[in-house]
């Protein structure tokens, strides 16, 4: 692997985890809701 190619998959990976994320709390406030109404 290159530098170029750690670099890449750094970055996919932290998209990935920053995606996931995202998902986590989009469900959670969809859980919420869900017990609020």
């Amino acid at each position: 692997m290159t530098q170029f190619d750690i670099h890449i998959y750094s970055i996919s990976f932290e998209i990935i985890n920053i995606l996931d994320i995202i998902n986590h709390l989009s469900y959670s406030s969809q859980v919420d809701n869900f017990y609020y109404t």
